[in-house]
């Protein structure tokens, strides 16, 4: 305190606020440049990991050799069965993950826990993230995933023995909206089987130290099989010792399938609350957007174009984005958009220019779906920033470009597989 009030400590106090005051007015007088660098940057950061990184790889350390024993996987697997099977008819609900009601992720995620693992809370992000084996190696307590005909990986289960198998399942999918066992020799999940993967050790004894070689070949290669659209072939072997494949060595070996296409159409109602002047509810425009999206990998990559009626900025525009996904609910996307005719600055006489690179950039907030068949409802917001420069190419000033770029998308989005084309 004794230094505080010497006269040298504040003047360094003094010159130390004012070097600051000055930095931060400064970077409030930049920081409308410096946002269309950051777009730039968050741009080519969309496109290099929807392009060239299509996938994450995401390790599950419980999985890890060392983790658990052969005797104490099996206990494990018991566990998780025994409590499992004490929730069923417990009733289906999306999003939710018990105790009391659960979802189809939610309840292998539960499951999971109960024996202090950690799964990812999406179906088609554990199908990643869990081991693939063959058939034959089906252990109790195991996952058994299941694919929608036109569509990714769409439903997992816990496999309780025998042909047996326990899910949460809603009706849409093929369930009855609660916990339910269900026959793995039942033509409804034959049809739909895909692939076995494991998430705990194995708890099976090892009888040959061969055995645990061939078992990581014959298990790459029921891998590669599933994920190019074949079931895994049966051969009697052992498997290991609870190791862990990556998931990007998984995902990389699976190829492209028409199947894993999926197509979106969405009609928008575009809102604002800023203007130059005031802070006021305005509509802004209406959009009708086509998007693409490759279900078949963990980000879900899409490419999509829109026709834009701006009535706020009086023009018509023509965006193009880059999507990937975050999770069932949530994507980003950015791309360039291409302006026809001239834009004039909402609420006001000032011509302004667009910005065709940096175009816009944004996040999308998507609801649960509603099926009819193979097509899903969805409702869909979209919280989006498009660049706008003066005629001369400088920048607009803090306010302006906020009220020019800073949009809600309000819509209905309707998506449906390549295959409902009968391709």
């Amino acid at each position: 305190m004794t230094a505080f009030f010497n006269p040298s400590s504040q003047i360094k106090i003094v010159k130390y606020v004012f070097v600051k005051v000055c930095f931060i007015e400064y970077n409030r007088n930049m920081f409308a440049k410096n946002l269309i660098h950051c777009l730039k940057r968050a741009l080519c950061i969309i496109i290099f990991s929807t392009i060239v990184v299509p996938v994450f790889s995401q390790v599950n350390p419980a999985s890890e050799d060392g983790k658990m024993s052969r005797a104490e996987a099996q206990v494990a697997r018991e566990k998780l069965v025994s409590e499992v099977n004490k929730k069923i008819d417990k009733p289906y609900e999306e999003g939710a993950s018990g105790p009391s009601s659960f979802d189809n992720a939610g309840f292998v995620c539960y499951a999971a826990n109960v024996v202090g693992q950690k799964l990812p809370k999406n179906v088609k992000a554990i199908y990643n993230d869990v081991k693939i084996v063959s058939d034959d190696k089906k252990e109790l307590g195991d996952l058994v995933f299941f694919k929608s005909k036109g569509s990714s990986i769409s439903t997992v289960g816990i496999f309780l023995g025998g042909e047996t198998f326990i899910a949460a399942v809603s009706s849409a999918d093929g369930g009855e909206d609660c916990v339910s066992v269900f026959s793995l020799s039942d033509e409804v999940w034959r049809s739909k089987y895909m692939a076995v993967g494991q998430f705990l050790p194995s708890g099976k004894e090892q009888t040959v130290v061969q055995a645990s070689k061939d078992d990581d070949e014959e298990d790459s290669k029921a891998e590669a099989e599933t994920k190019s659209g074949a079931k895994p072939k049966t051969k009697a072997k052992t498997s290991s010792s609870g190791e862990k494949k990556s998931s990007d060595s998984k995902k990389s070996s699976g190829g492209f399938s028409t199947d894993d296409i999926v197509f979106d159409f969405t009609a928008f109602f575009d809102w604002s609350l800023l203007s130059p002047r005031q802070f006021v509810f305005r509509f802004r425009g209406t959009d009708a957007q086509l998007n693409v999206n490759y279900t078949g990998w963990l980000l879900e990559p899409g490419i999509g174009v829109a026709f834009r009626y701006n009535h706020g900025l009086d023009t018509m525009q023509i965006p193009v984005t880059i999507s990937m996904r975050v999770n069932d609910y949530i994507r980003i996307f950015a791309g360039p958009v291409f302006t026809i005719g001239s834009v004039t600055l909402i609420d006001t006489d000032k011509q302004i220019k667009a910005s065709i690179f940096p175009g816009s950039a944004g996040i999308s907030f998507i609801t649960p779906p509603f099926r009819i068949g193979a097509v899903e409802i969805k409702g869909v917001q979209d919280i989006s920033y498009t660049v706008y420069n003066n005629l001369d190419g400088a920048t607009l000033s803090f306010m302006e470009s906020l009220a020019a770029g800073f949009v809600m998308y309000t819509g209905v989005r309707v998506a449906f597989p390549l295959s409902a084309f009968g391709i």
